[in-house]
């Protein structure tokens, strides 16, 4: 079946809640996360997108589960079948005969195909997998299940809220339009670094489900390729990528909200390349200094719980769940807190679904904690970004470059 949906897709779904449910214990064996990420692995769609997001929520699955759910999106495989083909015949006839199938990048709402558009021309179009506003919904009553079973389970983070934005974003994310005029914004904002790539965006020849861009050909961050690459150039890779990143947060409040591995390459004169913009985030000028301002706290070891309330949405916090998110904050911001030229250590990995493992046991014994859902999107940032820099182990003062960022 070319998407799984309807019959098929309502049973792999009830197996997948079961399976995730009974996670929740923390217990599972290695065979049954086999078993469950082999069902993942099935899907297309915006519960993909939507299981990474929450795999950063304390406590939500347990740690070996978190671990595999950030890598959901740049694993899983394309679609090469008949009925695909059969498809893209029918959803973009002008252009299916210049069609490349060997460059193929997948993703989680829909693929990216080479197109032979000239003699001299190799473009990329990203064409949106069938069904996708019947399979939203589909989706999304499925998660309310998900949220119920969670809510019932003494939680320890309250969900109830975060399914709405959850769907408003997703629904954003479908209109390949909307996501052209991002690349347009991005690819301006950065026109004066030579070293950061945008794809340039063809809209006379787009449409909400069909997305035309330049082709841009860089590496992946794969263990394989940066193996031969010296401490220097992992050096100038690492900064450059969390500039990349953070620079338009600080400057101007836009995030590109889903930096997994798959989202951003890099070349031989050491560019970096941003692909995929259709989870961008816009906070409020309040959330940008909020985020300035838990940061000076944490590096002045201050109070924070006003910071929290004030400029981030929180309900009144106690005291013992300031101490919560004052641990997840301390870890995130944690190379940035301290001196010296250091890589980010592997070990990091594994402390931070332990330290999430225990404050959510925490939670769960002071009530449960409404997460706003911008800080989310924050946090699950921080979190995709950072274990592609612990992939690259540049050796650079963490606290010193953050801090030229955020002030520049």
């Amino acid at each position: 079946m070319l998407i799984k949906y309807a019959g098929s897709r309502d049973f792999a779904y009830a197996c997948a809640v079961w399976k995730v449910f009974k996670s929740l214990s923390g217990t599972k064996k290695e065979n049954e996360i086999e078993s469950l990420w082999d069902l993942l692995l099935q899907f297309k769609g915006p519960i993909v997108k939507v299981l990474q997001v929450l795999s950063g929520m304390p406590g939500l699955w347990s740690s070996p589960v978190a671990a595999r759910l950030q890598l959901l999106s740049s694993t899983s495989a394309p679609l090469s079948s008949s009925e695909w083909r059969e498809y893209l015949k029918m959803m973009v006839p002008e252009i299916h005969p210049k069609l490349s199938f060997d460059s193929v990048h997948t993703g989680s709402l829909g693929q990216v195909h080479g197109v032979f558009w000239s003699q001299e021309e190799f473009r990329a179009c990203k064409i949106q997998y069938p069904n996708m506003t019947e399979i939203l919904k589909k989706d999304f009553k499925f998660l309310e299940i998900w949220s119920n079973l969670y809510q019932w389970w003494k939680p320890g983070i309250d969900t109830t809220h975060m399914l709405s934005h959850l769907y408003t974003s997703m629904k954003q994310e479908l209109d390949y339009v909307q996501e052209g005029k991002w690349m347009q914004w991005f690819q301006k904002y950065f026109q004066a670094i030579p070293w950061i790539r945008i794809p340039s965006y063809y809209p006379e020849d787009s449409n909400p489900t069909t997305l035309m861009m330049s082709w841009v050909r860089g590496n992946n961050f794969s263990d394989e390729l940066l193996r031969g690459l010296s401490q220097e150039m992992r050096d100038i890779l690492s900064y450059r990528l969390l500039y990349a990143w953070y620079q338009p947060f600080f400057s101007k409040g836009i995030l590109h909200a889903d930096p997994h591995m798959g989202n951003y390459m890099w070349d031989e004169n050491l560019c970096i390349y941003m692909v995929d913009f259709g989870c961008i985030c816009s906070f409020s000028n309040q959330w940008v200094i909020g985020a300035k301002a838990l940061y000076t706290a944490l590096l002045n070891k201050e109070k924070t719980e006003k910071i929290y309330s004030t400029y981030f949405g929180f309900d009144p916090l106690s005291p013992m769940q300031t101490a919560c998110i004052d641990q997840w904050a301390k870890f995130l911001y944690g190379p940035f807190l301290v001196e010296g030229v250091r890589s980010l250590s592997h070990s990091m990995v594994q402390e931070g679904l332990n330290l999430l493992k225990d404050i959510h046991q925490t939670l769960q014994r002071h009530g449960p904690l409404r997460i706003p859902y911008e800080f989310l999107l924050l946090d699950r940032s921080c979190v995709a970004l950072g274990s592609t820099l612990i992939r690259l182990q540049g050796a650079l003062c963490w606290k010193t470059c953050f801090q030229n960022i955020m002030c520049s």
